[in-house]
């Protein structure tokens, strides 16, 4: 069966990114009645969030010279249900997960050159709700006596749910000094691309009597706008708590 998934993954990388998760998916389902073992598992946890971003974010003032990018992270979350389909040190493992990712971004720019020198300061936080659809492969190292390691990685896809961006701009000169503020809700299909498609990688420990940690990974493949100009992808580190049943 792994065999079987390798070989889509080669045939299908030409076709794009949509075609090879969909391939990879419908491979899990068929695997479900091959597998030597299935149990489930539940899991929450907390994430460090960012979004790099090649124009300073979505709505911020693009292509000034002399300025200043940072990259936040945001604190999100995830809660989800997994199925563990298991053949001998091999899991394949899909499962549902509602998560919210985004980052801020901060801009600085001064420009003195100028007969009336001014200075720009601009931030951008985005929060976006996701429903994700990750399909994960693991290899389990058994612990004498104690559980088992596993690590491993594989696709999601995430479906938008909701989004928020609150954005700043504030701007000074020798006379005058002015603040704005912006509360927006982006919309998927017009301002930001839904569905979107990753790849996350994941590792940690499972316990005999079921309690679950674990660490991971997850960085976008797809750029969140719609604007062709702008190239925005989501980043995401994850510390979680689970229990397998």
């Amino acid at each position: 069966m792994l065999v079987n998934i390798l070989l889509k993954c080669y045939f299908a990388q030409k076709t794009g990114v949509k075609n090879l998760v969909f391939m990879l998916f419908l491979s899990a389902w068929v695997g479900v009645s091959q597998a030597q073992s299935l149990s489930f598992e539940v899991r929450a946890g907390v994430d460090g969030v960012n979004m790099s971003s090649n124009n300073n974010g979505l709505y911020q003032a693009k292509n000034l010279s002399w300025q200043t990018q940072l990259v936040h992270n945001l604190t999100g979350y995830h809660a989800g249900a997994f199925a563990d389909i298991k053949w001998g040190w091999f899991t394949l493992q899909p499962g549902v997960n509602v998560t919210v990712k985004g980052g801020k971004n901060e801009i600085y720019y001064v420009n003195i050159s100028s007969a009336n020198p001014y200075s720009y300061h601009g931030t951008e936080e985005l929060t976006v709700d996701y429903l994700e659809v990750p399909l994960n492969f693991l290899v389990n190292i058994p612990i004498h006596g104690e559980g088992k390691i596993f690590f491993g990685g594989g696709p999601y896809v995430d479906f938008g749910l909701a989004a928020t961006d609150n954005n700043t701009l504030d701007q000074t000169n020798l006379t005058y000094s002015t603040e704005t503020h912006n509360n927006l809700s982006p919309q998927f299909g017009t301002e930001l691309k839904n569905p979107s498609y990753g790849f996350n990688t994941l590792g940690g420990i499972t316990f005999n009597y079921g309690f679950q940690l674990s660490v991971g990974y997850g960085v976008a493949l797809t750029n969140l706008s719609t604007n062709n100009s702008t190239d925005a992808k989501l980043r995401s580190f994850s510390i979680s708590m689970g229990y397998c049943f």
